[in-house]
């Protein structure tokens, strides 16, 4: 079957051998346990149901085919406010681990993806690795206005929920 253009767009039988042109539409490679959000072109997933480290929270994105996300712009960062703001099972203050760390060198934030965090979605006066031990960036709120903001802490000791995003 195909679309017939001359005449009216009307779905036509013909043999199998002819020769026809036709549209593509990309279908989002999302595993079924992710969730397409077509706007940002983003696949993800809140693991909320257990709290881990960085390092553990990572691996459990990659044995999905993922990675931690990567919150490197505002419209990102905004839908995730709202995501998690207004899911009762998201309610309570909770933290999120995200794919940045200044393991590498002090300091300088790395994406997960190999980018420079070039944004300013930090927490007031952070990133401020406290006590010399602060590697790693999760988000929460930090106002009563309940804005989202990234705050530095530390790799290991912390343990929280966790976001992930397939990698395209």
């Amino acid at each position: 079957m195909y679309f017939d253009w001359d005449k009216s767009l009307m779905l036509n039988d013909d043999v199998c051998s002819k020769h026809l042109y036709y549209i593509c539409q990309e279908v989002p490679r999302c595993r079924p346990d992710y969730t397409y959000v077509e706007d940002l072109d983003l696949c993800y997933k809140i693991h909320h149901e257990s709290s881990y480290n960085w390092e553990q929270a990572r691996t459990v994105c990659e044995s999905e085919g993922s990675d931690l996300i990567v919150v490197d712009n505002l419209p990102l960062l905004l839908f995730l406010n709202r995501t998690l703001d207004n899911d009762v099972i998201y309610k309570n203050d909770e933290k999120y681990w995200i794919g940045a760390t200044d393991k590498v060198q002090e300091g300088k934030f790395i994406w997960v993806n190999g980018q420079q965090v070039e944004n300013n979605f930090w927490h007031p006066q952070e990133p401020n690795d406290a006590n010399h031990n602060e590697d790693c960036v999760a988000i929460w709120w930090y106002d009563a206005e309940r804005q989202l903001g990234m705050n530095d802490v530390p790799c290991e000791t912390y343990t929280m929920k966790f976001l992930c995003q397939m990698k395209w």
